[in-house]
C-alpha cells in the first residue's frame, strides 16, 4: 500500500493503492474506489489532450493529466463538485507518471 500527496494551488490530491481497488481523490474533482478487475490499460506521457468526444467520457484534473486510466466498462465516479458521472476514462496528473504505472503491473490483470 501507497501513500502519494501533491500539493497545488487549491488542490489536495492522493491516490491509495488498496488490496481491491485503486482510491483515488482530487480535490472536488475525481472520488473514485477503482476496482483492479475494471481497469483494461495505464498509459502514460508527457501530456495528455483528450478531444471534446473523449472528455465527455472521462474525468479529469484541472491541470494536464500525465496518466489516462481506460476501463472495461463505463463505471460512476463523482466529478466536479461530487456530481455522480459515467465515465470510461480517467485522466490523472502524478509527479511520477512511470512508477505509477509500474506499481500498478502487479495489481491489474491486463499487466501480470
Amino acid at each position: 500500500m501507497r501513500f502519494s500527496l501533491l500539493i497545488m494551488p487549491y488542490v489536495f490530491y492522493w491516490w491509495l493503492v488498496r488490496q481491491e481497488q485503486l482510491r483515488i481523490r482530487y480535490g472536488m474533482r475525481i472520488q473514485a474506489d477503482v476496482p483492479y478487475s475494471r481497469i483494461v490499460s495505464i498509459d502514460t506521457a508527457l501530456e495528455f489532450h483528450p478531444d471534446k468526444n473523449e472528455s465527455r467520457h472521462a474525468a479529469l484534473p484541472v491541470v494536464t493529466p500525465n496518466v489516462r486510466i481506460e476501463l472495461a466498462e463505463p463505471m460512476m465516479v463523482q466529478t466536479l463538485l461530487f456530481m455522480p458521472r459515467k465515465v470510461k476514462t480517467i485522466y490523472l496528473a502524478l509527479d511520477e507518471p512511470s512508477a505509477f504505472a509500474q506499481m500498478m503491473k502487479g495489481k491489474c490483470n491486463f499487466l501480470a
